[in-house]
């Protein structure tokens, strides 16, 4: 199994492209992570558990979700970025 996702996209890259797509109102990748979210947050009742699978560094959880949410991701290095950026208080790596 390659490394790519792991060593290749360095930490932080999905969040500037979001964040700095929609600073400046253009990036059709920005749009398209801001309207899926959009939609996907409706579904996210505040006092609801959900699990974000393949949650890479945890941008709907992190900036989208008020719910009780559950990051699985197998890039220990995004993890630790969004622990970091959002002070989440408990990490769990496999």
């Amino acid at each position: 199994m390659s490394n790519f996702w792991r060593n290749e996209i360095k930490e932080g890259y999905y969040d500037k492209i979001l964040i700095n797509g929609l600073d400046q109102n253009k990036g059709i990748q920005a749009n398209w992570h801001n309207i899926t979210f959009q939609k996907v947050k409706s579904y996210l009742k505040e006092g609801t558990k959900h699990l974000d699978y393949a949650c890479g560094s945890g941008s709907l959880i992190g900036i989208y979700s008020e719910a009780s949410s559950v990051g699985y991701d197998i890039s220990k290095n995004k993890l630790l970025m969004r622990k970091r950026s959002m002070a989440i208080k408990e990490i769990f790596i496999l």
